[in-house]
Order: structure tokens, then C-alpha cells, then sequence
């Protein structure tokens, strides 16, 4: 009446994340980044967006050469972003009044201080 199924085998398998202690190529993101000749903050944001692939064990990122390469690979393939263009601004109209006549100030016997003639 009552089955169970055998013990270890519930229909459900587990995904399984490479064993980086069993992979020799292994990479911190300092000579991850020395070897791309890239900072290693690059390397940690592309870690932090998915675009390579590392384990994070306590403080520090592992990187497996392959996954290296795959990112190395992936960034010299080119970047597909909408950017903003400049679009040239169309010139204003010309004004065909001229600017108003300058009156000089009380005391004052020219407008441009360049072209007064010194006393």
C-alpha cells in the first residue's frame, strides 16, 4: 500500500557546480584581471553581471581558465548598445532688426572701453 520510492533516486537531480578543487587552471580575480590587462574591478563587475563565471569562496572569486577564455572571447565581440547620438541643432534664424544703440552713462563719453581715447 504504502511505496516509497528507493532512497536516492526521488526523480529530482541536483544541477552540478564544477568542483574547482578537482580543475587545476584556477584564477583569482587579481591574475584573472592582470592576465585580460584589465582592472580587477572589471573583473568582479563582470562576475557581479553574469558575464563570467567564477565561484566565490569566502572574500574571493575563483575563475576557471575556460571561463576565462569564454569571457576573453566574449568581449572582443562588439558591444550592441543603444547609445545616445548628437543630433546636430538646426542654426537660429537671423534677426533682421539690428541690436539697439547703446546710450553711455552719465559721465561717460564713450560706450567701448577698448576705443575711448585715455586722458
Amino acid at each position: 500500500m504504502n511505496q516509497q520510492a528507493p532512497r536516492g533516486n526521488t526523480g529530482h537531480e541536483r544541477a552540478k557546480t564544477p568542483d574547482i578543487h578537482d580543475v587545476s587552471d584556477i584564477l583569482s580575480a587579481r591574475e584573472a584581471a592582470a592576465e585580460l590587462g584589465i582592472s580587477e574591478r572589471t573583473i568582479r563587475r563582470a562576475i557581479l553581471r553574469g558575464e563570467l563565471e567564477a565561484i566565490k569562496e569566502g572574500r574571493s572569486f575563483n575563475i576557471t581558465t575556460a571561463a576565462l577564455d569564454d569571457y576573453r572571447a566574449s568581449r572582443n565581440q562588439p558591444r550592441r548598445r543603444n547609445r545616445l547620438r548628437l543630433v546636430p541643432q538646426p542654426a537660429p534664424p537671423l534677426d533682421p532688426t539690428p541690436p539697439p544703440t547703446l546710450i553711455p552713462l552719465p559721465g561717460e563719453t564713450c560706450l567701448v572701453v577698448a576705443r575711448c581715447p585715455r586722458t
